[in-house]
């Protein structure tokens, strides 16, 4: 074909275009889909509602009005996903042909460790791998045989349906810097510094001093500090993940919510702002150039952790502990007045204590940011439905001790608090991690 020709290809054939061996560009195929007007919806929601409307409504709400890509790559605005489109965020999905980045090789990639694959973790694998900019090393424990072998299934509302997906390199263990020197080392596992090791001693054979970015995609308040502790000279940013993903089955990802990441660093006293910032954007880059995200920056971590803690300090026990789903929690009687919202209105009084303010008519927002018949699990009550550990010391403890070290009265996020702690013990007993003496055979001493 010349310069200018184009060539129309009907949906039925297929593409015998034959392998592109042009050196400096890309070649493009135009594709142009039509759809009888009867397979439409009456309403035209793109044109009917402004970009500000959209993006006011739940993720949820988005995703069944159209406003997301199609599997598997269907619905650019601009060659931009639509929310990111409507957002302003710049987003080049194709651009100009960058030949150094389409041969770059795992030893020109930035070398990142990835522990914790579950819903949470595989997702940012997979975005980190989709840009083209790092190779991933996946550290797994129980799921390690099963990826091994047949790899990742993955249903994606980012990614569509993905089989058999694996990262750069998958291992059981923390690998030393003498296999591989590691640029960044994310965590995406529970924490539970209530059981050693500590999630900073687990990570210790893989941080080079003063060289590999520590990135904590966790929950939790003063998560941080235990990282700072152990290593002064290194960069630590925060992710605080918005999203929906779980992990159903062995290696069996679900991802129902779009994935939205908020990345900033937490202060180290012992390296500039500057540097920290730019390390923070880098790993956005990095993280969304995919174009299946929304990765952005602030500059104010603390606010992004105290609003989460709103739904994570609150909503996320009480249905731990009462076994009742965000939906019934609703439904069952005066529980919201009487337990959930005195807990979330603690929880705003310390964050403003802390020089937090968070947004006013957040309570009510978070108690029905789920829809009521959705019935939905939260994390710590699928936790402890699984007989595992939960996250009550980082989500729970901490903004209870950060309020209180500053007078402010915290009846019920006290009592949630201790609740945890014991039923914490009841499952550190059932798991073999606490000993207790064994049962005396009192009726045959004569009790």
């Amino acid at each position: 074909m010349d310069v200018t020709d184009c060539w129309v290809m009907l949906g039925g054939l297929y593409h015998a275009g034959g392998t592109n061996i042009t050196a400096s560009e890309r070649r493009i195929l135009q594709g142009m889909f039509f759809t009888p007007g009867y397979h439409r919806q009456e309403e035209n929601t793109y044109l009917a509602n402004s970009a500000e409307e959209v993006l006011a409504w739940a993720p949820a709400v988005q995703r069944a009005m159209g406003f997301e890509l199609s599997s598997p790559n269907i619905g650019y605005v601009e060659l931009k996903p639509p929310l990111q489109y409507m957002r302003g965020v710049e987003v080049d999905i194709f651009g100009d042909f960058d030949p150094s980045r389409e041969t770059m090789t795992v030893s020109d990639k930035a070398q990142v460790l990835l522990v914790g694959c579950g819903g949470v973790g595989v997702i940012a694998a997979l975005n980190l791998e989709s840009s083209g900019r790092a190779a991933v090393t996946a550290v797994l424990r129980s799921n390690y045989s099963k990826v091994v072998s047949e790899g990742f299934h993955i249903q994606s509302c980012d990614h569509g349906e993905i089989h058999g997906w694996r990262p750069s390199k998958v291992v059981n263990q923390i690998p030393a810097p003498s296999e591989t020197e590691f640029d960044y080392v994310v965590m995406t596992t529970k924490n539970t510094p209530d059981q050693p090791p500590t999630a900073a001693e687990l990570i210790e054979p893989a941080v080079i001093p003063g060289k590999t970015t520590i990135v904590l995609i966790q929950n939790g308040l003063n998560i941080q500090k235990p990282f700072l502790d152990k290593y002064p000279n290194n960069i630590c940013l925060s992710g605080v993940s918005l999203i929906g993903s779980h992990e159903i089955a062995p290696a069996v990802i679900e991802h129902e919510e779009a994935d939205r990441l908020i990345v900033g660093a937490f202060r180290n006293s012992n390296l500039s702002i500057e540097k920290e910032d730019a390390k923070a954007q880098e790993f956005i880059k990095m993280y969304s150039d995919g174009g299946k995200t929304d990765c952005s920056f602030t500059s104010d971590v603390p606010f992004h952790r105290w609003r989460k803690l709103v739904y994570n300090a609150c909503l996320n026990p009480i249905c731990a502990i009462t076994g009742l789903d965000t939906g019934r929690i609703r439904l069952a009687d005066d529980t919201v007045e009487t337990l959930l919202r005195p807990a979330m209105k603690e929880l705003v009084a310390a964050a403003k204590a802390a020089g937090v303010l968070l947004p006013s008519g957040i309570e009510d927002w978070t108690i029905n940011v789920d829809p009521l018949t959705m019935y939905f699990q939260p994390s710590m009550q699928e936790d402890v439905q699984k007989g595992n550990l939960v996250e009550f010391e980082t989500l729970v403890g901490e903004p209870l001790r950060e309020g209180l070290s500053r007078g402010v009265p915290m009846p019920t996020l006290t009592f949630l608090y201790h609740t945890l702690k014991a039923m914490q013990w009841r499952l550190k007993e059932r798991r073999g991690l606490i000993t207790i003496p064994e049962k005396g055979d009192y009726l045959k001493n004569g009790y």
